[in-house]
């Protein structure tokens, strides 16, 4: 005689094969591989590139945020390795030498760059499984950029029908953006030289005739742009 299986078993039965092909799904997807960013610029990252100016006391270093993530969980280092240039690299108060400490998918550092020039750093994170995940951080230092000179020459004539103004306010500091800026403008124009804080000044010709106006201008690190020169012809109206 043939007894049927309780209904109770038959369903206990199947929820075990469910969970059977559950695990053996969630096992097919294991381990999986773990992903690392870089946070700069207010964006994530897998490959940023910045620049530094060492000559700005409030920016002579550069802050290193890596972002981890992971659905397993299995992560088991986070390390670095310069592939251009070198610096000091200092976490939570410690210097640190080619493995970096994380905490809940996070890990910060500061870079201290030695010199100037171009520094590469690539940063692996890895689990148990060895596989990894790589970014990439170029930073290109610098001490200071010269500034740049413009400047046009436009018929004035409110007092004088020979007079003209000198226009320098399209010059500009190249690393404006780094704290940089034009401290003092050198205008030459009928063999006078005239130093000022102006980007823009007037001046009266004392003839008609053809000259040659030249612009130096000087930025807050004490260097000097190229002289600009320009000529212009001085007609009364």
């Amino acid at each position: 005689m043939r007894r049927s299986l309780p209904w109770a078993l038959f369903l206990g039965l199947g929820c075990s094969m469910m969970a059977c092909k559950d695990r053996l799904e969630t096992i097919g997807n294991f381990p999986t591989s773990p992903g690392l960013k870089i946070f700069a610029k207010g964006a994530l990252a897998a490959s940023v590139t910045d620049s530094l100016k060492l000559s700005n006391p409030n920016v002579r270093l550069y802050g290193i945020d890596l972002r981890l993530s992971d659905s397993d969980r299995y992560y088991t280092s986070l390390s670095y390795q310069y592939n251009q240039g070198k610096g000091i690299i200092i976490n939570r108060g410690d210097t640190v030498q080619g493995l970096l400490p994380f905490f809940n998918y996070r890990s910060q550092s500061t870079f201290y760059p030695v010199g100037e020039g171009l520094t590469r750093i690539t940063f692996t994170a890895s689990d148990q499984f060895h596989n990894s995940a790589l970014a990439h951080l170029s930073l290109l230092t610098f001490k200071n950029l010269p500034p740049v000179a413009a400047i046009t020459v436009t018929p004035l004539r409110n007092v004088d029908s020979l007079e003209y103004l000198l226009n320098a306010s399209a010059s500009y500091d190249a690393d404006q953006h780094f704290g940089g800026g034009i401290v003092q403008y050198c205008y030459t124009v009928e063999k006078d030289t005239i130093r000022t804080v102006q980007n823009r000044i007037k001046h009266i010709f004392s003839v008609p005739g053809v000259f040659t106006i030249s612009l130096q201008v000087k930025d807050n690190d004490g260097a000097y742009s190229n002289v600009l020169t320009q000529q212009i012809t001085a007609t009364k109206k």
